[in-house]
């Protein structure tokens, strides 16, 4: 008993100190009505005299008058309700309600003026830069050859049909129930899956390719001839001359295609995220697990997805790629040919060493590469793009001019170069995490991959030798 009176005793003194000042501050308090109070607000005069007459109808005169009351308070709640004045009080809000209702009504409809205005504007400011761009796809797709455009209004009829059929809602419900059911997607959204599929297996398999190359040509040197027939000997020839050079630089197309279409990407990325800031392009970015899917896609032996979208992209980049080829080839041949003579020459009688020739002739071939070099003059985060630009952007510029051309003879040259590229390019993002802070980081960075790319040094040639040729290749068998 004791213990209750205890625990009861302290809300009570609590409750009547309370009481006791809310008295003493409704009697010390006085009524204040200043003049701006008492002048109505012009666009709310009806609202406010209604509000008022509302008040003073249903509530004491005396209640609304007085400052708070806690006796007046408990004298209203003792009262037995009155439901007439209830309904008409209910009647009055439910007027009021749908008097706002059609104030709000009238703001919107006053307020969607401007903005059809101003939509009808930008409709008729951005339909001429539409119809150019469905101007500019239709003749893209007019010079596309015929199999491309019937897989392309193929998968077009494909999509509309699964869109309205409702596959694509019953697909996403389903892989909604799959991932909440299963922790197996997990997988796809990862993001060493990822790494694994954009360099990993590229840079195994363009590993490979070249190790099959310089072994099969070293077998094909070291087997002697087999005594055989003259028929068969030269069907055996022809079969070879027709066979063997489709299938031997075709893994080096397929592979190179990857690495420009890699390049492009990569540099793309770098230089929105230069121009727009994170807020921005959080906005834009596509879930891991999509891009796990379409690297499959590209991947796949089936579908070759590498080389369908490089088909794709190709007549708009192949034209610009062959810039520079189409100026070299324009020099009178004549001329070039008496050039040779007198460098030889020179040669010959040691006037002009055979380095500074081999120099010049890289400068030519190479020579706006150099132009990376204006990186070095620029701030950290601008000369991180410029190695981007230079290190991956420029040679897929070349080596689609390459591809296109068909000059096998390079295959081999910008194949190693994207391999130890890529490969020294992530090892340096992985020591930048630690020491990316220091200055002329990125420089360093930058004039590494102008060294790897140059002919003149054959940077990327020596690190593939030495590295990835002992490790992956199997050495030449000694002779006997």
């Amino acid at each position: 008993m004791q213990q209750l009176v205890r625990h009861l005793l302290s809300p009570l003194v609590t409750l009547l100190a309370s009481f006791l000042f809310v008295q003493l501050h409704a009697q010390q308090q006085e009524i204040m009505i200043t003049a701006g109070l008492e002048t109505p607000v012009p666009i709310l005069i009806n609202t406010l005299s209604s509000m008022s007459r509302l008040f003073t109808r249903y509530l004491p005169s005396d209640l609304i008058s007085s400052p708070i009351n806690a006796s007046e308070i408990a004298r209203v709640l003792s009262q037995s309700p009155d439901w007439s004045v209830i309904g008409f009080a209910l009647e009055d809000a439910v007027v009021v309600t749908f008097q706002c209702l059609k104030l709000w009504t009238t703001f919107f409809l006053l307020l969607a003026v401007p903005i059809l205005q101003a939509l009808a504007v930008f409709g008729e400011t951005a339909l001429p830069h539409v119809l150019m761009l469905v101007k500019i796809g239709a003749d893209y797709v007019s010079k596309m050859e015929p199999f491309y455009q019937a897989l392309l209004a193929f998968t077009m009829l494909f999509l509309l049909v699964c869109v309205r059929k409702g596959y694509v809602h019953e697909a996403r419900v389903q892989y909604r129930y799959i991932g909440c059911r299963t922790s197996s997607t997990n997988l796809l959204s990862s993001d060493a899956l990822f790494r694994l599929l954009s360099v990993g297996y590229p840079l195994l398999r363009s590993i490979r390719v070249i190790r099959q190359k310089r072994l099969y040509s070293k077998h094909t040197k070291s087997t002697p001839p087999s005594s055989r027939s003259k028929n068969t000997s030269k069907l055996i020839t022809k079969f070879d001359n027709l066979t063997i050079p489709d299938f031997k630089w075709r893994p080096y197309e397929a592979c190179l295609k990857y690495w420009v279409i890699w390049s492009l990407a990569v540099c793309l990325i770098g230089m929105v995220t230069l121009f727009l800031p994170t807020f921005v392009t959080s906005f834009f970015t596509v879930p891991l697990d999509w891009y796990n899917v379409f690297l499959v896609w590209m991947h796949s032996p089936f579908t070759r997805g590498d080389i369908a979208l490089y088909s794709l992209l190709s007549p708009l980049i192949s034209p610009y790629a062959n810039r520079i080829h189409e100026r070299e080839a324009t020099i009178n041949v004549e001329a070039e040919e008496k050039t040779n003579f007198l460098i030889r020459i020179l040669v010959s009688f040691r006037v002009v060493p055979e380095r500074h020739v081999h120099l010049a002739k890289d400068l030519w071939s190479q020579g706006p590469a150099l132009f990376g070099l204006f990186f070095m003059f620029t701030p950290g985060f601008v000369a991180s793009r410029g190695c981007l630009l230079m290190g991956f952007g420029f040679p897929a510029y070349v080596t689609i001019g390459v591809l296109s051309e068909k000059r096998t003879r390079r295959y081999e040259w910008w194949l190693a170069y994207f391999s130890v590229a890529v490969a020294a390019d992530y090892f340096i993002a992985a020591i930048g995490r630690e020491i990316g802070w220091l200055p002329l980081f990125y420089h360093v960075k930058l004039l590494m991959m102008m060294w790897l790319q140059f002919p003149y040094f054959q940077g990327a040639e020596q690190i593939f030798n030495a590295i990835f040729s002992s490790v992956f290749m199997v050495p030449a068998c000694k002779e006997k």
